[in-house]
Formats: structure tokens, sequence, C-alpha cells
């Protein structure tokens, strides 16, 4: 008796479709504004902890990084890497003390 793994039909989704679901997450239909910033500090930290192709994907889309959370308990060291991903683009800093 043989056991046949396949992947899961997700990791064979091609880059460009991952890209494109990765940004639609961090636009959230949310009418909280509360969970919409969570989203977009979360979601690029957890889609390129996946896999290996996942965070070949999140780290080639400057825009899941441009949104940088400066409020109280947020560790100050990630927000260079964030700069640094988020490349050219214009940043969107929430700021709450």
């Amino acid at each position: 008796r043989s056991l046949t793994v396949t992947a899961p039909w997700i990791t064979r989704l091609p880059p460009d479709i991952l890209a494109q679901i990765f940004i639609r997450g961090t636009k959230s239909h949310s009418s909280s504004t509360t969970d919409v910033q969570q989203c977009r500090v979360f979601l690029p930290i957890s889609v390129s902890q996946v896999s290996k192709q996942w965070r070949k994907v999140a780290l080639q889309l400057p825009q899941l990084w441009n949104y940088i959370d400066m409020s109280e308990g947020r560790p100050y060291n990630r927000t260079y890497v964030w700069l640094k991903r988020s490349r050219n683009l214009p940043l969107d800093i929430s700021i709450d003390y």
C-alpha cells in the first residue's frame, strides 16, 4: 500500500495570483479602524512565514510593508525592516501615545 501526498492547491498558485491575494488581504472591508490596522500590521509577517515561495512573493511587494504602526508596545527595531521593504512607496504611519 502506498500513500500519495499531494500538495494543497494553494501551494500551486502562481506568484502573481498570490501577490494579488496578499494585497487584497491588507484592504480589509471591516468598519473597525482597529481591525484594518491590525490586518495591515500582521498580514505581511504572517504570509512571509508560511513558505519560501510565499516569503519571496511577500518581500517583492512593497505595498505590504508601507504601513508602520508606532503605537505603544510596538517594537521600534522592526520599523527599519518595514522602511527597507516598503522601498520608495509613500508611508502610512500610525502613532498612538
